[in-house]
């Protein structure tokens, strides 16, 4: 993130940079210069174990690495500290964070407006695709899934069950399960290969749930999508999404970590 942050903030002529990571309404917090996750320093976390980028400190200046001179990483525990860090930010700063710190940014800079309800829910969908890339994240969606009577399918993927339960029941869930001794890249490949599979042989998707930006990322290069226009507002974070150009699915992203918002699960 340091690298590509320094690139950005030399190539718009910013002389400020402030990285702030904090989400404090989703428990990620940063405290005296440590990370925190609901009460927890990173590094004691799952993200501990993380198969790609496991997290060994929970101080912000390591996790972040290189020379940080000019660099601010201010602390943040509630939303009113985000916005008062929000109010500081002028033409001479590169803000670089986490959404909710974007959101105070937004809100400082507008007028306040009534903001529309997400037109309509995955509920209401036929055809809902549930991607699941998260191995932290896994047991809770089947459990999640089993609740709402909606199929689950971890690798190996049989895509043609995949389909006839996609036809029938108007959605699944799709993800990695155990792993099976695999790396994180070959899992994430695997995963995208089969979500692309499905898309492309019209099996009825309208709507994909894209858990883990690693997971999204793969399977829109796996479908050749390079860009993406904005369609609704949504809750929590979530980002809703269409192909430009394209009359491809719905796509909801979110971070792996984070839990679906229940107006998105459908």
């Amino acid at each position: 993130m340091l690298a590509e942050a320094r690139a950005a903030a030399e190539g718009a002529g910013r002389k400020r940079l402030v990285i702030l990571s904090a989400n404090p309404t989703r428990g990620r917090i940063i405290r005296a210069g440590r990370y925190f996750v609901h009460g927890q320093p990173l590094d004691e976390t799952v993200f501990a174990d993380d198969p790609a980028h496991p997290r060994t400190s929970a101080e912000v200046t390591e996790l972040l690495g290189g020379d940080l001179t000019g660099v601010e990483t201010p602390d943040a525990e509630t939303a009113a500290e985000l916005a008062r860090l929000a109010a500081t930010i002028d033409r001479d700063t590169l803000p670089v964070g986490a959404v909710e710190f974007f959101s105070a940014l937004l809100q400082a800079r507008t007028p306040p407006r009534e903001v529309p309800p997400l037109a309509s829910t995955t509920a209401e969908a036929v055809g809902t695709l549930v991607v699941c890339g998260s191995a932290a994240s896994w047991a809770q969606r089947c459990t999640e899934a089993a609740d709402r009577q909606i199929p689950v399918f971890a690798r190996p993927h049989d895509l043609a069950a995949v389909a006839r339960a996609l036809q029938s029941s108007g959605r699944v869930l799709l993800g990695i399960g155990d792993g099976g001794g695999l790396t994180s890249a070959a899992l994430c490949a695997e995963l995208a290969t089969a979500t692309a599979t499905l898309v492309q042989d019209s099996t009825g998707v309208t709507a994909i749930l894209l858990e883990g930006g690693a997971t999204a990322r793969a399977v829109m290069d796996r479908l050749g999508w390079t860009r993406l226009q904005a369609c609704q507002v949504s809750a929590q974070g979530v980002g809703v999404l269409r192909p430009a150009g394209a009359a491809g699915p719905l796509l909801f992203i979110k971070p792996g970590s984070y839990p679906w918002p229940p107006e998105i699960w459908p």
